[in-house]
């Protein structure tokens, strides 16, 4: 009788053994998984959050707002408060103008009208740029950024966008380049626009 107990005994302790050895690391797993995805949700809360702050404040500077109208207009009433170019806080925007106004400064002298319109778009394209920035540190994706951002994008990059003529989209381009704004350059390559145009005149 004592030696068949401790028989059943011993296959039980095996049993048990078995049983949690099995158990603990299955515990460990599904720790690590939960931990995992809450981390995951966590870091995905965080990177929306720095996006809309991102967004909202682009979308609020002035200077991004009047860009948004040169690119989106052919003709429109341009008011620009914070202008220091001889007191112009409004004045009326057209193509002819702006194709002009993003002449290469070795090219032309400016009128005061067109040295606020490159004002406003030196602007906005240092803060456009930034978003490319932003997508090689990793913050942020450019799935992420399409949304809010692609219109603007087409208008610039797309050939066949029909906002702006061909005229001013090659001189757009050629600011750019010019200007050295390779971040935008590079923005429009990840959502398969090739702006690169010819660099300053010689």
């Amino acid at each position: 009788m004592i030696i068949s107990f401790w028989i059943v005994f011993e296959q039980t302790v095996k049993k048990l053994t078995t049983i949690f050895g099995f158990i603990v690391p299955l515990i460990a797993l599904i720790t690590f998984i939960k931990t995992s995805l809450q981390y995951s949700k966590a870091q995905k809360w965080k990177k929306a959050e720095f996006l809309a702050k991102e967004i909202k404040e682009f979308n609020n500077d002035l200077d991004v707002q009047n860009a948004f109208l040169m690119l989106d207009w052919n003709v429109i009433d341009i008011t620009t408060s914070k202008s220091t170019v001889e007191g112009i806080e409004k004045f009326n925007f057209n193509d002819e103008i702006f194709e002009k106004s993003l002449k290469h400064h070795s090219e032309t002298l400016f009128t005061p009208e067109e040295a606020v319109i490159r004002l406003i778009m030196d602007s906005f394209l240092f803060k456009l740029g930034m978003f490319r920035n932003y997508i090689k540190s990793k913050l942020i994706t450019a799935e992420d950024l399409r949304s809010y951002l692609i219109y603007w994008v087409e208008n610039i990059g797309d050939v066949n966008n029909s906002r702006k003529s061909k005229n001013v989209r090659l001189q757009l381009w050629k600011y750019i380049n010019y200007y050295g704004y390779e971040s935008v350059i590079e923005l429009c390559e990840n959502y398969g626009f090739n702006i690169t145009a010819e660099k300053k005149p010689v």
